[in-house]
């Protein structure tokens, strides 16, 4: 009989799940089209699947969100990292490369930055920083043509961007 891993956190995609253990491991599982799960692959796992350290070594996860097909991650020294689509700039590293393993996001005042909350939506992904200031990053023109990023223009953004005072 296997013994059931101890999630404390679980999160839902578009066909694929994450969660995160005690220890703070993050796993995957479910269709990896664009490389949600997060291990380096695409191929689909029906099983959970370690998502894989991103460069630089080993980290701990404290919080993980998925979107439509990226996911996000923050760690306990609150960096941030997502992984999978990115076409309109959703992981926020600047690019709209997908990526199949977590990735950085880029930080909007060049070193300064530290998170506490993340969120990702359809193709967007939000965060809180541990000052509790709000960035958004990714698309920016939803289908009724309104801004999802909160800074005033309709224009995506692959980084960062500083949602505006009400």
């Amino acid at each position: 009989v296997a013994t059931a891993q101890a999630f404390v956190e679980v999160t839902t995609g578009i066909d694929y799940s994450c969660g995160l253990t005690a220890s703070g491991a993050a796993y995957c599982w479910g269709s990896s089209s664009d490389g949600q799960l997060g291990d380096g692959t695409t191929a689909n796992k029906n099983v959970p699947t370690l998502v894989s350290n991103p460069s630089g070594g080993a980290v701990t996860w404290s919080k993980i969100a998925a979107g439509w097909y990226h996911t996000c991650a923050i760690t306990t020294t609150n960096a941030a990292y997502c992984w999978g689509r990115n076409g309109m700039g959703n992981l926020g590293d600047g690019t709209t490369a997908d990526r199949n393993f977590p990735t950085l996001v880029s930080d909007p005042s060049g070193g300064a930055v530290t998170w506490s909350q993340i969120t990702a939506g359809a193709s967007y992904t939000c965060g809180i920083t541990t000052n509790n200031v709000a960035y958004c990053w990714g698309r920016n023109n939803s289908p009724s043509g309104v801004g999802n990023l909160g800074d005033g223009t309709t224009a995506n953004k692959n980084v960062p961007t500083l949602v505006s005072n009400p």
